[in-house]
């Protein structure tokens, strides 16, 4: 009943205001249902609620993106779009637990090279600049939540997430080169 009201609701009156009451409805309607939907899916994944969680957002954004208010039976197109996004996110994970797998077999032939928080610290502050390393800092070693640094900095919470997912990804080549080159000195030949 409570979608019927909902597409009632999607036709006539102004766009922006009704559009953006009717997502709202939409997401409130539906965000649960779909969170535990998601977690369902994930259960034997080894993904946690907020895999959950970030997986049901980012359908809703896919709902603004591709103006959800076209189709002809939105909570059937919401309840498609996060069976797909859990099953790609397992088949993801899967691809990544099956590379874990083949790197831990081949450590056997070398000892990994023991880096202690420090060095990783001092790493991390010589190769971000200021204002990224206080970031990650912040965020990743003193839990402070993005509501907080956005007050601090002047930036909103999405920017500021957008750049701990770049700072991130730089981390993580950065850290892969490093991993190597220390590997690459301990191997004996």
């Amino acid at each position: 009943m409570a979608d019927q009201s909902l597409l009632c609701n999607r036709k006539g009156g102004s766009m922006a205001t009704k559009d953006m009451q009717w997502l709202e409805d939409l997401y409130n309607e539906y965000y649960d249902r779909l969170y535990k939907l998601a977690c369902l899916k994930l259960i034997d994944s080894g993904a946690s609620t907020e895999d959950a969680h970030d997986i049901v957002q980012d359908v809703f954004l896919l709902a603004i993106k591709k103006d959800i208010g076209k189709h002809p039976n939105p909570p059937a197109w919401l309840y498609k779009t996060a069976t797909n996004y859990c099953m790609n996110y397992i088949r993801a994970h899967r691809r990544n637990y099956k590379k874990i797998l083949k790197l831990e077999s081949s450590q056997e032939t070398f000892q990994s090279p023991e880096i202690s928080d420090e060095d990783v610290m001092a790493v991390l502050e010589s190769k971000l600049s200021a204002q990224d390393f206080w970031l990650m800092k912040s965020y990743c070693i003193d839990k402070i939540p993005l509501a907080t640094i956005s007050s601090k900095t002047g930036l909103s919470e999405n920017a500021i997430y957008i750049r701990i997912c770049r700072i991130r990804k730089q981390m993580k080549s950065l850290f892969l080169i490093l991993f190597f080159l220390l590997s690459f000195q301990q191997c004996k030949f």
